[in-house]
């Protein structure tokens, strides 16, 4: 069954591609836990332990660190145009017509 230890290591690089190309700090912690699986591997045990295994690394580490990565990266909505001017203060120069 040495195949299984290759699709760790698949596994481990299309997460990291698919995260390249997204930056949604969503597969990355995936790439993690399969790297984790794939150490399990190599240790020897079995599949049904390495899967069980990387499914608790993945989920881990997506609850608990995804949200202080996106805080610490600022990833999210960036506010452009008119959103930007939202809670700015300004002096009006002119009388405002609102009708």
């Amino acid at each position: 069954m040495d195949y299984i230890g290759w699709a760790w290591l698949i596994i481990v690089a299309a997460c990291v591609i698919i995260e390249a190309y997204t930056l949604g700090l969503t597969t990355i912690w995936f790439a993690v836990g399969a790297l984790v699986a794939w150490f399990i591997y190599l240790i020897g045990l079995d599949l049904y332990v390495q899967i069980v295994i990387f499914l608790f690394v993945s989920i881990v580490c997506l609850v608990l660190t995804r949200p202080i990565a996106v805080k610490k990266l600022n990833i999210g909505k960036s506010r452009t145009n008119a959103d930007s001017l939202i809670g700015e203060q300004v002096k009006v120069i002119e009388t405002i017509n609102n009708i």
